[in-house]
């Protein structure tokens, strides 16, 4: 045999759905998170190179504008370019300063401040000693010193070595820039595709959905159309039950009835064997006719034709009625048959046939079960009230296993196969009690145990008795004992 792939129910379809679709924007939120933080860290360093360059830049420059000052004051004597020379040392000084500090959380630009701030010292100390000579009155030193050919060069090599600075940090820069750009780029690309996956698991999603509802709905289309076969099916079945049996029926009153007046006749035509005979055929033809009638009243109930008939039902006289109709039954059992009534008991309101019916079930079902012991039928009333609340028969039978206990009450079900065989029966008693007590609004239940004997009781719910006739005295019960071999005799 052949087994598909096991199908996920929609309800996980769809939370799997959900919980991909959020670990998919969760990873791109986190994809987002680093690349905005490395295009923020980014900018904090090109912010800092620039700095570090202007400081470099400033400081050449401010460099340029001393020389200049020193080249003025060398030629004229004028003091005022004293004072520009030194405003420009003093720039220098606080940008040499910066360069140095911002290039000491970087060895490499460590390395490269460490290169340029000694040549800025040496060219400022060299202005600086110009300018004491002009200071002094020595003007040919001063201008010698000023058109020496050492301090071209030594300037050359400050600006090669900005120039080298300028060129290594615009490379990083580059770099930096081109590392972004390519971040921002897998995470639009990224983006993308995740926005592309998610609407393809929720169209999956969607798909899935619709096809799990066409199947429900097909399912619950063939069920319907199983259901009203089924039905169709039962409903033909009843028919054909109802018409069998009033089929059936009438032969059977015949067989029972010239039965019934030849063995009238037969004390002076018959010999004994031939008496038997007919009293067997009797007994088979009233037993089959009590089957057909079981077969009738359960039809009617799948075809919902049985209604009730209220009454005002006098439930003592009933259950003595009932007693007594079925003393027949203890014939070869050692059992006693008796109802335990309250002195009092309220008229009940409801169907009298059926809930008689429902007793010749029960306790013709308790005698059959019951081969010594006895079956005692109780009602249990209200004190304050008189008001039946239940009806109880009890045997001490052989019981029901407890894994049996609810099939009984199915139709042609009985507690172990080989009792319809030992005990006969068709297994219908009970089902046609449980279904007209439900129909008259009362409960049937069973207690048992294998070995000890049942209790069945039928639960009579509130407002079943009515209130308008007084409670009377209950009639006597017949107590019916039978002894294994001899007829039963009723003892009042």
């Amino acid at each position: 045999m052949t087994v598909g792939p096991r199908r996920l129910p929609i309800r996980r379809q769809v939370i799997l759905g959900i919980v991909g679709a959020i670990s998919l924007f969760a990873g791109v939120e986190v994809l987002w998170y680093r690349n905005i933080t490395q295009l923020v860290n980014g900018l904090e360093w090109v912010t800092h190179k620039n700095r570090l360059l202007t400081s470099i830049d400033g400081a050449f420059v401010s460099l340029k504008e001393a020389e200049a000052a020193e080249r003025e004051f060398t030629v004229t004597g004028d003091r005022v370019y004293i004072s520009a020379f030194q405003e420009a040392q003093v720039r220098a000084h606080d940008q040499i300063r910066d360069i140095a500090v911002m290039s000491a959380d970087d060895p490499v630009r460590a390395d490269r401040a460490h290169a340029l701030t000694p040549l800025l010292a040496d060219a400022f100390a060299a202005l600086r000693q110009t300018v004491l000579l002009r200071e002094a009155g020595d003007t040919a030193g001063a201008r010698a010193r000023s058109d020496s050919t050492s301090r071209d060069r030594a300037f050359r090599a400050i600006g090669v070595t900005v120039a080298g600075i300028d060129s290594a940090e615009s490379a990083e820069q580059d770099t930096k820039r081109a590392d972004a750009s390519s971040a921002v780029g897998r995470t639009v690309t990224l983006t993308g595709l995740a926005f592309v996956l998610a609407f393809a698991i929720a169209g999956i999603a969607v798909q899935n959905t619709e096809r799990e509802i066409a199947r429900r709905r097909d399912a619950e289309r063939k069920a319907i159309d199983a259901k009203d076969a089924a039905e169709r099916m039962s409903l033909a079945k009843s028919e054909f039950l109802t018409r069998v049996s009033h089929e059936l029926r009438t032969p059977l009153n015949s067989v029972i009835g010239f039965s019934n007046v030849l063995l009238r006749r037969a004390q002076t035509r018959l010999i004994a064997q031939e008496v038997a005979y007919l009293e067997r055929i009797r007994a088979n033809g009233t037993h089959l006719l009590s089957v057909i009638d079981d077969l009738l009243d359960l039809s009617k109930i799948e075809a919902g034709k049985e209604r009730l008939e209220l009454d005002v039902v006098l439930l003592d006289r009933l259950i003595a009625e009932t007693v007594a109709q079925l003393e027949g039954r203890l014939v070869g059992k050692d059992v006693v048959l008796r109802a335990e009534l309250p002195p009092a008991i309220a008229p009940l309101v409801t169907d009298e046939r059926k809930l008689k019916q429902v007793l010749i079930n029960l306790i013709g079902n308790a005698v059959k079960f019951t081969e010594l012991g006895s079956v005692i039928v109780r009602v249990v009333v209200d004190p304050a009230t008189s008001e039946a609340a239940r009806i109880e028969v009890a045997d001490t039978g052989i019981g029901i296993p407890a894994p049996r206990q609810a099939a009984i009450f199915e139709a042609f079900e009985q507690a172990d196969g080989s009792d319809a065989r030992r005990y006969g029966g068709t297994g219908l008693g009970l089902s046609i009690a449980l279904s007209f007590s439900h129909l008259m609004g009362y409960q049937l239940s069973v207690a048992s145990a294998v070995g000890q004997g049942s209790t069945f009781t039928v639960n009579l719910r509130p407002g079943v008795a009515i209130k308008a006739p007084p409670a009377r005295p209950s009639v006597e019960t017949p107590m019916v004992t039978a002894r294994r071999g001899s007829p039963g005799a009723a003892v009042v």
